[in-house]
């Protein structure tokens, strides 16, 4: 399989490299890590596939953050509020992917195998759903010109068991080119914020701890916006995993009441998102 990496890449060296900036300021940038190819092709499919969905004006679900159950569709959704102000689609390796985004979803799943090896965990880790129900999925995000936005957070209390989340991303659209103002800024290991957005450049993939304080600044464009792919380690939610089912041998009552539940739980569960889609 054709990587979408660079082939001449010392990985000993870029390891040592990242786990030594990791652990001294909280973030590496893995300069000009994809190939051209690579790169400029995941360029023209995102900002065509956002162009496209965009025009269309159909309303859309809130965008995803936070709670992912096993099996879930992927999604594309949109959010304006005070915490955020994004386009988000979520790719999931239990589905097929969106065709015109294959080279994008490539490149994510390439990225986290290498996470992967940076932070210690067997190479496949997350592509199935783990015993302890983590996994990683695919999240392709446009911050609209107009205002985009991400609120300061941390994505973890750090704590001596759990003292950091390593996540990796690749930027689409770069600031001074596409955008003007805005961008993704961290608070680094020493206090100091940095602009990432203004440092990293056209097929660097940017390692960091989501356990320093990061946000997405606003966003100021007179194009589409900043577009980034993101590939999201997390947890599918205990309830998606407990199913009940009906099975040989069950007495009538029994594997009538259990179809029942398993049934009438779905319709409910539409019900519920659709109402929750139109609250604020």
């Amino acid at each position: 399989m054709n990587s979408c990496l660079r082939d001449d890449i010392d990985y000993q060296d870029f390891f040592v490299k990242a786990r030594s900036s990791l652990k001294k300021y909280g973030y590496f940038i893995a300069e000009k890590l994809l190939k051209e190819k690579s790169y400029k092709t995941a360029r023209v499919n995102a900002i065509n596939f956002f162009k496209k969905e965009i025009v269309t004006e159909r309303k859309l679900p809130n965008a995803l953050r936070g709670d992912v159950a096993a099996g879930m569709e992927n999604t594309f959704g949109f959010s304006r509020n005070k915490s955020w102000y994004i386009y988000r689609y979520c790719d999931f390796k239990w589905n097929r992917s969106n065709p015109e985004l294959e080279n994008i979803i490539k490149i994510s799943n390439e990225l986290s195998r290498i996470r992967n090896f940076l932070v210690g965990n067997k190479k496949t880790y997350g592509e199935f759903i783990e015993e302890n129900n983590y996994i990683t999925y695919t999240s392709l995000s446009l911050y609209p010109s107009n205002g985009g936005f991400l609120k300061k957070h941390r994505d973890l209390e750090p704590s001596q068991k759990n003292p950091s989340i390593i996540h990796c991303k690749f930027e689409l659209t770069h600031k001074g080119q596409d955008y003007e103002k805005g961008g993704l800024c961290i608070i680094d290991k020493n206090g100091k914020e940095l602009n990432i957005s203004e440092i990293a450049k056209p097929r660097d993939v940017i390692f960091f701890d989501g356990a320093q304080y990061h946000q997405i600044k606003n966003i100021e464009s007179s194009n589409l916006g900043r577009i980034a792919v993101f590939d999201i380690p997390t947890y599918v939610t205990n309830s998606s995993r407990e199913c009940i089912y009906a099975g040989d041998g069950y007495s009538f009552p029994k594997k009538f009441l259990t179809k029942l539940i398993t049934n009438i739980s779905y319709e409910p569960k539409k019900v519920i998102k659709k109402i929750l889609d139109k609250v604020p």
